[in-house]
């Protein structure tokens, strides 16, 4: 009798019946085997449970209750996937960082595998950093990327900007259309010109008005772009660079305002401070936002803008130095949108 030792089908030293190269190995045996049951004994002999002495009672157990193999290893694996990833994402026992490693490197070949693919992802979510060889290859790879868990996707994003304005786009497409960007574009007095040979004066009619941050929080792309950056500095540089280069191709106002919204939506969700302190324009931004909040501009926030404007105008170059109303008004205008 022939035995699918070596050549095309055969398993290489430690690999398993799973996959390609488990598929590859069993029909090597089919085809190379005198016998369908010969064939069926290699294969048993190599993955079969009851190669194990203390597991044949009991599997014969089963086999007279009628519990079909295929039931009985299904519920094995389910039992022993479920162990493994309770003991990853111990808490109070965390694995040791060269076991996550050591475990990444064994499963990180099954992550397609819908069995199987809860545990590599269950350890990335643990891993931080992430080794740059795996970010890389999920990055290649838009379905899996989907099925990480959002710390891995953020360190992707990290080494991967391309990758993160592909998924920022739609959401920066959308801010220009939604409810609260339209409220606060109506957020304005309306002017309404008196009536010719009438002796009534000119009147303002309030339209209806929400808070600043109520229309940040209901905003649901100003959301995901705020989640999407909010653990780190790096993504929200990268993030702003996004929205100034947008703006500059479409001059949408809306996109413009953005670029305020996305730090005062930072500033409100109280989890980025770090980043908001090292945004130069927060002062500004927040300043401004107050301003619009209580519908006056009080003689400290005038002098707290004027500081800023000033520190702006200082820096820029001297050729630029004839156009100073320009600046301060593009500045105001772009912080307080």
């Amino acid at each position: 009798m022939e035995h699918p030792e070596g050549g095309e089908g055969a398993l290489e030293a430690g690999a398993h019946l799973i996959g390609s190269p488990g598929s590859n190995y069993i029909a090597n045996a089919l085809s190379t085997h005198k016998s369908l049951e010969a064939a069926i004994a290699d294969v048993h002999g190599r993955g079969a449970l009851g190669k194990y002495s203390s597991c044949e009672p009991m599997l014969g157990l089963l086999d007279h209750h009628g519990v079909h193999r295929a039931e009985t290893y299904r519920s094995v694996l389910e039992g022993a996937t479920a162990a493994l990833i309770d003991r990853i994402q111990n808490k109070t026992s965390p694995m040791p960082h060269n076991k996550l490693l050591q475990l990444l490197e064994v499963s990180f070949q099954f992550i397609k595998l819908p069995e199987l693919r809860a545990i590599p992802l269950a350890v990335l979510g643990e891993l931080n950093p992430v080794p740059a060889a795996r970010l890389k290859q999920i990055s290649d790879d838009a379905e899996l990327f989907e099925s990480l868990p959002s710390t891995v996707q953020h360190q992707v994003w990290e080494v991967n900007s391309q990758l993160l304005r592909r998924h920022a786009m739609p959401s920066l497409r959308a801010f220009t259309q939604e409810t609260a960007t339209t409220m606060h574009a109506l957020d304005m007095d309306l002017i309404l010109a008196p009536l010719p040979n009438s002796n009534l004066k000119q009147q303002t009619k309030p339209l209806p008005t929400l808070p600043r941050s109520k229309l940040r929080s209901g905003s649901p792309s100003l959301q995901t772009l705020m989640n999407m950056v909010i653990k780190s500095r790096k993504l929200y540089v990268e993030m702003c660079k996004f929205v100034r280069q947008y703006y500059g191709e479409k001059g949408d106002p809306a996109i413009c305002a953005l670029r305020s919204q996305l730090l005062m939506a930072l500033h409100d969700s109280g989890q980025a401070a770090e980043l908001c302190a090292h945004d130069p324009t927060h002062k500004l931004a927040w300043c401004l936002d107050a301003c619009w909040r209580d519908k006056r501009m009080e003689d400290r926030r005038l002098k707290e803008l004027r500081t800023f404007l000033d520190g702006v105008q200082a820096m820029q170059p001297a050729a630029k130095s004839h156009k100073p109303r320009s600046l301060h008004k593009r500045a105001a205008r772009g912080a307080a949108g």
